[in-house]
């Protein structure tokens, strides 16, 4: 009984963090500007809510700027290696080329 209602008590605890974190974020005005504490009380509680409310979602956390600029230099590299290719006369697509430059990078 328990682990039938587990996905709707998740999903109402989710949209319960939901408006929290919209409350949260909404209640930071040009007037709390002026009190910091407030400001990073708001920020951060909303944050969590967030986090939460994604994780109760499950809901991958979103990429870091780390893994958004990995991302892009691998395209790129991607990129070259197919025109690479293309120019000694061989096909490739992108992502046969992301794909091997995985394989050469898995540990």
């Amino acid at each position: 009984m328990v682990e039938e209602a587990l996905p709707r008590a998740r999903a109402a605890l989710a949209d319960k963090l939901e408006v929290v974190a919209n409350r949260c974020f909404d209640a930071i005005t040009p007037a709390k500007l002026r009190v910091s504490k407030d400001i990073r009380a708001l920020a951060t509680s909303g944050a969590t809510a967030i986090d939460k409310m994604r994780l109760l979602r499950e809901q991958p956390p979103p990429a870091t700027e780390v893994q958004v600029t990995a991302a892009e230099a691998m395209k790129k590299c991607a990129a070259a290696i197919v025109q690479t290719a293309a120019q000694a006369g061989r096909t490739l697509t992108v992502d046969e080329a992301i794909a091997t430059m995985r394989e050469i990078l898995r540990p």
